[in-house]
């Protein structure tokens, strides 16, 4: 990762941006370069850094870079395959 993790971002939080990183990677790899995966990662972590509902912040930071990277012409072929990274929770949207 590129180091753009917010200090308040627990282990758990940081282990799932590390696997949307993985995952953005592997779907994208030959489309968009690592670095421009590494640092969409670090932008959209970066963006939701003040969510108070930190369990939707890895799926959200997934998806804002998925869609930044369809001016590109790079779609994901099945987005059945990306796991939701956020922990089930019950917690309702403000």
């Amino acid at each position: 990762m590129g180091g753009g993790v917010e200090p308040r971002c627990g282990t758990r939080e940081n282990q799932a941006i590390h696997a949307v990183e993985e995952r953005l990677l592997a779907d994208f790899s030959g489309k968009v370069s690592a670095c421009q995966v590494c640092e969409a990662v670090d932008r959209a972590h970066r963006h939701f850094s003040a969510s108070p509902i930190r369990d939707f912040v890895p799926i959200s930071t997934e998806r804002h870079c998925c869609r930044s990277f369809i001016p590109w012409g790079c779609r994901r072929r099945n987005w059945s395959s990306a796991p939701s990274s956020a922990p089930h929770s019950t917690a309702a949207f403000p």
